[in-house]
């Protein structure tokens, strides 16, 4: 996903509009040195696992500024301020989940995502990743030695085996490229949209490929832009998209990830079809104020499902009145 061809293509894509002229629209890219927006995020995921239902959510305010611009591209750097998270549910540990997810938001709360753009504002990864990985590691070692220990079969195994045994699979957890996916995928997000050039005509189908969520593989999609609305009067423009597996050239990949993950091949699919139960999907609308091409609104939603397991995170961000235009 990132610096993916889907920016190219929304950069050249024509759309089909209700309410505009037949010139191009051609929004200017929003980014200038000391920019600051500030966004009211709020981050719902809803899992399910084997019947039992875990809900978790996050509200902040995200605070983004450009500290550096230049030929190269810009320093997008993005802080969370008065951060909150509540976990519930029927499922297992959730006391435990909480208090991991609570001393998460606590410490990342004092630290900065330096997000990479190139010139065209196209997200390319976080130049902070070892300390953010550092500090992902910190919070979790602790939590999974405590989920290691409640198996019966590793209840009396020493701190040090358990932590021998953990961090190398953290250390995986938190490579350069797992972090800027994992961490930068709302950043990654929120950048797909900036400066856009938009003809009135039809959406755009691309191909591209993304991370799986369930494994280190690397899953071919396909995905389209269209112009959802456009208001003159609110001088705004609208933007969908949707992305998902692509079903043909995804189908051998997906087969040999669903067999190492379960143990099992699934069942012989039609040609052009995924197994069974296999969910992973994306869709969002943005709306850009027309004259700035900054983006106002985001609502952005992500399906994941595999076997007993699935999961919804729907992620809003809304600008705030007393932020730059």
């Amino acid at each position: 996903m990132v610096k993916s061809r889907f920016k190219f293509a929304l950069v050249w894509l024509l759309f089909v509009a209700p309410t505009v002229v037949d010139a191009a629209i051609a929004l200017p890219l929003p980014w200038q040195q000391g920019q600051t927006v500030r966004y009211q995020s709020s981050s719902v995921q809803e899992k399910v696992r084997a019947g039992q239902r875990e809900r978790t959510e996050t509200r902040e305010i995200s605070v983004l500024e450009i500290v550096e611009a230049n030929e190269k591209g810009f320093l997008q750097v993005w802080r969370s301020e008065s951060p909150s998270v509540t976990v519930g549910g029927d499922g297992d540990d959730i006391a435990g989940k909480r208090d991991v997810a609570q001393q998460l938001t606590k410490r990342f709360a004092s630290l900065s995502l330096q997000a990479e753009l190139d010139a065209q504002g196209s997200y390319t990864g976080i130049r902070n990743w070892q300390e953010l990985g550092a500090a992902l590691r910190e919070v979790m070692l602790p939590f999974m030695v405590r989920q290691a220990r409640a198996r019966p079969e590793l209840a009396k195994a020493d701190e040090a085996t358990l932590r021998g045994s953990i961090t190398p699979v953290l250390q995986r957890m938190t490579t350069q490229a797992a972090v800027n996916s994992t961490l930068g995928k709302q950043v990654a997000i929120y950048n797909f949209f900036t400066a856009p050039k938009l003809t009135p005509g039809k959406p755009v189908s691309y191909r591209d490929t993304m991370p799986s969520p369930w494994s280190a593989d690397i899953l071919p999609t396909t995905g389209s832009f269209e112009l959802s609305g456009v208001d003159e009067k609110a001088g705004t423009v609208s933007i969908r998209w949707r992305q998902s597996i692509d079903p043909v050239k995804g189908a051998a990949v997906v087969r040999k990830m669903v067999e190492a993950i379960t143990g099992a091949a699934p069942p012989r699919q039609a040609a052009g079809s995924l197994p069974k139960g296999l969910v992973l999907s994306d869709q969002a609308t943005v709306v850009l104020d027309r004259k700035s091409g900054l983006p106002l609104s985001l609502l952005h939603r992500r399906e994941v499902a595999l076997g007993d397991s699935s999961s919804v995170t729907t992620w809003t961000l809304t600008k705030l009145e007393n932020s730059s235009p």
